[in-house]
């Protein structure tokens, strides 16, 4: 089928291709001219990658058993928006992961994160992505879906039922799609056998769900993660409400809408959706040949994660010596610590046995006043002799002893005498 251009006022108008005529490992020369199928499959990717190929629409898809599900068509719809849109999720993810993992917190504490996101990365990368390209794509998702919506009431594809499946922005394009068919009366019925819709940006009303539940002659699912941190964020952010997000929640009470949690399936989050469309569309009934594809993008992931790693050995290695560094200089304190109150000790010690030695001294220099006479009533010593600074001694002479003697036989006193007997 050759490729369609819808007219429209509104430039660029999407553009539906067959994922056959596509470059996705296929080799368009060998598959056989087949008879156009009964019905139609259209896909429709929520960005795309780095390349600006068709390719990167189809990619995600490219494993469904081919005609098992109809003739495949992919949506081609503002790949440049898309492009920036794939890199802008992959740094908030990142910026989230990492502050996520700082922190400590879960998902379920949502209104903490967003508290903790207030200052410069909250100012710079959130405001980065609302307003360029994230905004951006939310309203170009709506209009794309509403050109869809012209195209299927166009009979682009014959009269054959059509099954759109789309993530992220794409399933939002799905969304406004149906809610323009459903607007359109008789005419839309019966154009859209079933709806696909994983991880969808929307806060719709109940009125709404069952708008597009009824346009819709078969099943409308809707995938969702209670754990797409860059979802709740990213949305609820750009729309400055705290409403329940379809690609978060199931929609309640409306009949007609099958809810499938992929919490199971998917654990990277919103950026996980793109690489596991395979085991997503397995998940809800499809056939698939393959549960991955290769996009290109794997070995630059792989040097990337090389890259990360490499960065994450370096930083263990510069933690570890420092780690070394503060260990040695710890041990160092520890000893000089030791050393400080060893010389201490030893100082005390020679100061003890200092004053031990002085006390000796001192009772061997008062050693005469231990006798028993000189010891006073309450058993010490006179404080006199504690207070002497010297030592007393009995000094002897050395002198002969003075004799005296009187002269009875002449009856007289000696010449130096008097009568009385006293020196003169």
């Amino acid at each position: 089928m050759s490729s369609d251009r819808v007219s429209r006022d509104v430039p660029p108008a999407p553009i539906l291709f067959s994922d056959g005529a596509s470059a996705a490992g296929k080799d368009e020369d060998a598959s056989p001219v087949t008879a156009p199928k009964a019905n139609v499959l259209i896909t429709i990717a929520g960005w795309v990658g780095p390349t600006d190929s068709r390719d990167d629409f189809t990619l995600p898809f490219s494993t469904l058993t081919p005609g098992l599900h109809g003739d495949q068509y992919a949506l081609v719809w503002e790949t440049q928006a898309l492009i920036e849109l794939g890199h802008a999720v992959k740094l908030l993810m990142s910026e989230v992961t990492s502050f996520v993992v700082q922190q400590g917190i879960q998902y379920f504490l949502l209104p903490v994160l967003m508290a903790g996101l207030t200052g410069p990365m909250w100012a710079i990368k959130l405001t980065y992505m609302v307003d360029n390209p994230w905004g951006n794509g939310l309203t170009k998702a709506k209009k794309a879906g509403r050109l869809l919506a012209d195209t299927l009431l166009s009979r682009v594809q014959g009269n054959r039922p059509a099954t759109l499946v789309g993530f992220s922005l794409g399933a939002r394009v799905i969304y406004y799609c149906l809610l323009e068919l459903a607007s359109r009366g008789e005419a839309a019925y019966g154009l859209v056998e079933e709806a696909y819709l994983f991880g969808t940006p929307v806060m719709a009303t109940t009125k709404e769900w069952r708008q597009i539940a009824g346009v819709v002659s078969g099943r409308v699912v809707n995938g969702y993660m209670t754990n797409d941190w860059v979802l709740s964020i990213l949305y609820r952010a750009s729309s400055a409400l705290f409403s329940d997000v379809a690609g978060l929640n199931p929609v309640k009470n409306v009949e007609g809408v099958e809810n499938v949690c992929l919490d199971g399936v998917l654990k990277g989050g919103h950026l996980e959706y793109r690489a596991a469309m395979p085991r997503i569309l397995k998940h809800v009934g499809f056939s698939v040949e393959d549960e991955f594809f290769d996009d290109g993008e794997k070995e630059a992931e792989m040097e990337r994660l090389e890259a990360e790693a490499e960065k994450e050995r370096l930083k263990n290695e510069k933690e570890e010596a420092a780690k070394r560094r503060l260990a040695e200089l710890e041990e160092k304190a520890r000893k000089a610590k030791e050393e400080e109150e060893f010389r201490r000790a030893e100082y005390a010690a020679k100061k003890v046995q200092q004053l031990k030695l002085q006390q000796e001294q001192q009772k061997t220099r008062r050693s005469w006043w231990g006798s028993s006479k000189n010891v006073s009533a309450s058993g010490s010593t006179p404080s006199i002799a504690e207070d002497l600074p010297f030592e007393i001694k009995e000094i002897k002479s050395t002198m002969p002893p003075l004799v005296l003697t009187l002269d009875d036989a002449k009856g007289q006193a000696p010449p130096h005498v008097n009568s009385d007997g006293s020196l003169i």
